[in-house]
């Protein structure tokens, strides 16, 4: 859900102290917003995982900090994906946004934001919008299943924000800025229906690990 202020201002009136510090109320005329921050030791209702070899998915401490793990195990190729739902939630005509805190303790392959349910981790040419890690660089990445755009952002950080907007005519990345965007693309944007996705993997018997300890999906309302 959207949150707004009790009190409604108008251009150039003023506002108090009183005001701002009340309580909010939800408001669906605009956004919906569903945001998890996992504050309890249970993978929450609305999510589904899926994992292969020695991969496990769970809501955890970890240095007296609470958050969702993704742990691949010792074996390789083991793959740890968690999935919003089990099918498809928005589309790209949903302007949908993928807001995520996400804490990389070691990695060889992770991806995440907006996938078709059905996908396959790490496969060719995935349809979505998502961000990709990969030889210990970060990507900006659009796809339609036959093609992709995959843009470099750089090394990546062990922890950042991160978020995916979808407008009318593009789709923007951001990283810890979440005003200005590190990446847009314009071309290989995905039509289908599609969900949050969030995978890891590991491509050695070196144990992979992602924590998020906040993950968010704004969309329009039913217009």
């Amino acid at each position: 859900m959207t949150l707004r202020h009790k009190a409604y201002k108008t251009a150039l009136s003023t506002g108090l102290a009183s005001e701002w510090n009340d309580d909010h109320w939800a408001d669906f005329r605009d956004e919906l917003l569903a945001e998890w921050t996992f504050p309890a030791h249970n993978i929450p209702a609305e999510f589904t995982n899926a994992v292969t070899g020695s991969a496990t998915v769970d809501v955890g401490m970890a240095n007296n900090h609470n958050s969702m793990n993704l742990l691949t195990g010792a074996t390789s190729s083991s793959v740890a994906s968690l999935k919003l739902g089990d099918t498809d939630t928005t589309n790209k005509l949903d302007l949908p946004i993928f807001t995520s805190t996400i804490k990389l303790e070691s990695n060889d392959l992770a991806e995440f934001g907006f996938f078709v349910y059905a996908n396959t981790p790490f496969t060719a040419n995935q349809k979505g919008a998502y961000f990709r890690i990969s030889g210990g660089k970060l990507y900006a990445v659009t796809g339609t299943g036959a093609a992709e755009t995959a843009t470099e952002i750089g090394n990546l950080t062990t922890y950042g924000q991160y978020k995916i907007e979808f407008t009318s005519i593009d789709v923007r990345f951001y990283l810890d800025d979440l005003i200005t965007p590190v990446a847009t693309h314009t071309t290989t944007i995905p039509t289908e229906d599609i969900t949050l996705k969030v995978s890891l993997k590991t491509q050695t018997t070196t144990p992979r690990i992602l924590r998020m300890d906040g993950l968010a999906l704004m969309r329009l309302r039913e217009q």
